[in-house]
């Protein structure tokens, strides 16, 4: 069954220019893929304070951390979790990158 929506007017638009410098400071890498006890994130260049979070397929958050500027590698202990996927995001001043993780 079709349904019609209402129309949508924006009033404002916004335009985003992102150099490779400003994406070079928001990268990471996290290993291995997949995992088991441990997994290792990173920072390629950590210039500033982030916000790493580790959610599960339901949305549901299994690690938060804090991380400091300058800090260039973490470990996380990853024994408590079950077998699963997961999605590694980390945030820096309102720039978040994800990528998903399996567990075995």
């Amino acid at each position: 069954e079709a349904e019609i929506l209402e129309a949508v007017c924006f009033n404002k638009c916004t335009t985003c220019v992102v150099s490779v410098d400003e994406l070079e400071q928001h990268a990471f890498e996290a290993y291995p893929n997949p995992f088991y006890g441990s997994l290792t994130v990173n920072f390629q260049s950590n210039p500033m304070a982030a916000q790493l979070t580790v959610t599960d397929l339901s949305g549901r958050e299994v690690i938060q951390e804090q991380i400091a500027p300058g800090t260039g590698v973490v470990v996380f202990e990853t024994s408590s979790l079950p077998a699963g996927s997961y999605v590694v995001q980390v945030t820096r001043k309102g720039v978040s990158q994800g990528r998903m993780f399996i567990k075995y």
